[in-house]
């Protein structure tokens, strides 16, 4: 019985392919093209994650001063000090003056003939001319500005209807206006500087892994996420024969925002340093390999799941700024 089904289903596929020669070739080449194609997009990505060398920023630039906003605790100070050892001057905003010094102490310490300038600023609050003032003047008193990191933000978690006013408020408020805000200042005289002076700038977004991976209790901050990247990703096509434009999707980080017992968590540092290698290649990256992983392991819903219930551990309430 059996072998008569399959002498029958052999029977009918031989004579479909007789009928349909040219259905038949172009499956087979569609085949052959999914495999290729996988093939060479896999042998990419490890070349460029693994292989390629990052570009001498310092020479691309022509040095200047980069400017980090929260760049006294996490990503922002990882950044700060990946720039400050390639010889890079810098401006640190946040709000809290007692870590501002002792971070320009640190990198002035470890790093000889950078200079490092502070800035107290709280992004947490409405923006109003008046309000921001105090903060363009003391950007508009620096002089080469090659690169500015929009990078500080505020992380909270909780169904929609949980969370306060104040909270979704807080969240909106440092997630997207210091980014429009310090990019609106600093666009002119970036283009400046690149089309005039003809040394290259650039602009870095950073955006959120939660850009991808949409799970409940996450709706304001992941908003807020696909913001900065909807964001880069224009101002990118705007200006990018001139400014290297990023969004920077990086997944758990050690911070103030996030503890260490986080799945696939690496530190601050190694994470700049892996970004740092694709400045100047790509106008998006995850970062390090362990976020490009956890982007698409918990984007899959079952184990996205799961990490919604796991979230809770390691998520701090804290704003790094």
């Amino acid at each position: 019985m059996l072998s008569n089904i399959h002498a029958s289903v052999k029977d009918s596929l031989e004579s479909f392919g007789h009928k349909h020669t040219h259905l038949m070739a172009a499956f087979c080449l569609y085949g052959a093209y999914t495999v290729g194609s996988t093939a060479l997009n896999w042998s990419w990505r490890f070349f460029k994650t693994f292989l390629r060398p990052g570009k001498n920023l310092f020479k691309r630039y022509h040095g200047g001063y980069i400017v980090i906003t929260g760049g006294t605790d996490g990503l922002g100070l990882g950044y700060a000090r990946e720039f400050a050892a390639k010889g890079f001057n810098l401006v640190l905003i946040a709000r809290n003056p007692v870590k501002l010094a002792s971070v320009k102490v640190e990198l002035t310490r470890e790093h000889e003939g950078i200079d490092v300038k502070v800035i107290e600023f709280d992004f947490n609050k409405p923006y109003t001319a008046e309000g921001y003032k105090p903060l363009k003047e003391e950007l508009d008193k620096i002089e080469d500005i090659s690169v500015l990191i929009n990078n500080v933000g505020t992380l909270d978690t909780g169904n929609f209807n949980d969370l306060s006013i104040n909270i979704i408020n807080s969240m909106i408020q440092v997630n997207c206006i210091p980014q429009i805000v310090l990019t609106k200042y600093l666009l002119p005289r970036l283009l400046q500087r690149s089309k005039e002076q003809k040394k290259r700038t650039a602009i870095l977004n950073i955006s959120s892994a939660s850009n991808y991976i949409r799970l409940a209790g996450s709706s304001i901050y992941a908003s807020t996420k696909s913001f900065n990247k909807t964001f880069s990703d224009v101002i990118g096509k705007e200006y990018g024969k001139y400014i290297d434009v990023m969004a920077v999707i990086p997944g758990p980080t050690v911070s103030n925002l996030v503890s260490d017992n986080a799945p696939l968590v690496i530190q601050p540092e190694v994470h700049a340093r892996w970004v740092l290698s694709d400045l100047g290649y790509n106008t998006e990256t995850f970062g390090h390999y362990k976020h490009w992983m956890f982007t698409n392991i918990f984007g899959l819903p079952l184990l996205g799941t799961q990490f919604a219930k796991m979230r809770k551990s390691f998520v701090k309430s804290q704003n790094k700024n």
